[in-house]
């Protein structure tokens, strides 16, 4: 048997280690969808979940942005300093 606990699945595993390596060489900051594209899964409920859950444990942050609607939109990434980040529209 193996040795991770039991609510740890193949595909938590997946998101967990290979979504913070490709927001942190992107630089940027992203809404779920493009999150999702980018390690090739569908923005699903499931999917969604684990990138709050990364959020939470503090592999992700959270920025609030406006859309160009004037809605705000929650996009993750990482930040490595505390200075105030711009976000182009």
């Amino acid at each position: 048997m193996s040795q991770t606990p039991r609510n740890v699945t193949a595909y938590r595993l997946f998101v967990e280690t290979n979504l913070p390596p490709i927001v942190r060489a992107g630089q940027g900051i992203y809404n779920v969808n493009e999150l999702a594209a980018m390690v090739g899964l569908k923005p699903t409920r499931h999917f969604r979940k684990h990138v709050n859950h990364l959020a939470m444990c503090g592999k992700l942050k959270p920025f609030p942005t406006f859309t160009l609607r004037g809605n705000i939109e929650i996009r993750f990434g990482i930040d490595d300093n505390d200075n105030t980040r711009e976000v182009a529209f």
